[in-house]
């Protein structure tokens, strides 16, 4: 879906695919591993990986990746992250050390605690009917931005996302394909009923984009990904070819 799209970036600006990563029966931690390898080695070459799921585990694995790749460096110290989602994926693992898509942020906050690092994450689009009163307490606990999908719609929004941007060194930007609504994104495992409509949602991933933005550079966005696409759900690949067109916001190359 990517290919039919034009391009319109600097010359100075190169698109490339860096190659797979795949996950061998239940080896989900190995698969996770060796993308964190390769987003590391991405970022040590000063590229800007974004990442396409998959499900939303591929968040943990890019997190590890950046940990690795910023090691010593002061921006990992308030790395944010911005995603959007219709889920808050704080679950915790059913069995100890093994994650799944539902709790990859979790996992990323337990690592930054335990390393004395703040837990920067704000939800975008969350579903109240999508998410337990627990998990809502654990992101209140957490110190975690919550923005329904309910309230996406008004001002207030961009503004949150402009100072939470604003108050980090880097920013790891990620969408959930379900964030949307079932009509638009029917190719995903979990879709929603409501959903936060495309047109909003790509007018507040600009906002993001140009909050991280410095100097007509990406500035303070530090990798992104696009998860959750389940192309066996997917009807006439309508989900890929809103993917593609959320990778094309994400990779600069609209005019």
């Amino acid at each position: 879906m990517l290919g039919n799209l034009a391009w319109h970036g600097a010359a100075s600006h190169r698109l490339y695919d860096a190659g797979d990563v795949s996950c061998d029966g239940d080896e989900l931690e190995r698969a996770q591993l060796e993308y964190a390898g390769l987003v590391a080695e991405l970022l040590r070459a000063g590229h800007r990986p974004v990442g396409l799921g998959g499900g939303h585990e591929i968040a943990w694995a890019a997190y590890q990746g950046a940990a690795i790749a910023l090691a010593g460096d002061a921006r990992l110290d308030r790395l944010g992250i911005v995603n959007f989602d219709a889920h808050l994926d704080l679950r915790l693992p059913e069995s100890p050390g093994r994650g799944t898509s539902g709790t990859p942020f979790l996992q990323i906050a337990e690592s930054r605690a335990a390393s004395g690092l703040e837990f920067r994450y704000l939800c975008v689009g969350a579903s109240a009917a999508s998410n337990t009163a627990a998990l809502f307490d654990r992101a209140s606990a957490l110190g975690a931005g919550v923005v329904l999908d309910v309230d996406a719609g008004g001002s207030e929004t961009e503004a949150r996302i402009r100072s939470f941007i604003e108050d980090c060194s880097a920013v790891y930007l990620t969408f959930c394909l379900d964030v949307l609504p079932a009509a638009t994104a029917p190719g995903v495992s979990a879709p929603s009923a409501f959903g936060v409509p495309l047109q909003r949602a790509i007018a507040l991933l600009r906002v993001a984009l140009d909050a991280c933005a410095r100097d007509g550079s990406a500035g303070k966005l530090l990798m992104a990904d696009v998860a959750e696409l389940n192309p066996a759900f997917d009807e006439a690949g309508r989900t890929a070819r809103t993917a593609a067109r959320i990778v094309y916001e994400i990779s600069a190359i609209r005019p």
